[in-house]
């Protein structure tokens, strides 16, 4: 069996409980690789009892495609054009 950076599971959600021992803010990346390390994740989200999504800004893209922001789509409701 391989070993990987810090021999754990990192959780791939976004989520805002930064202080988790699994969150992807504890991965050095830069170490890994100087360690010749993979680092292995999974998405914990489901069954994680800590999990608190992250909300997104007003700036952020509401959709993976990125063709509207939060903003723009509460303007558009207020507009009513949706």
């Amino acid at each position: 069996m391989p070993l990987c950076y810090k021999d754990q599971t990192f959780c791939e959600a976004k989520c805002s409980k930064t202080r988790c021992l699994r969150h992807q803010s504890n991965i050095n990346q830069a170490q890994a690789d100087l360690l010749g390390l993979g680092v292995a994740t999974a998405n914990f989200s489901k069954d994680c009892p800590e999990y608190v999504p992250v909300v997104p800004t007003e700036s952020e893209p509401m959709f993976a495609s990125g063709r509207m922001t939060y903003k723009e789509m509460f303007d558009e409701l207020e507009r009513g054009e949706s």
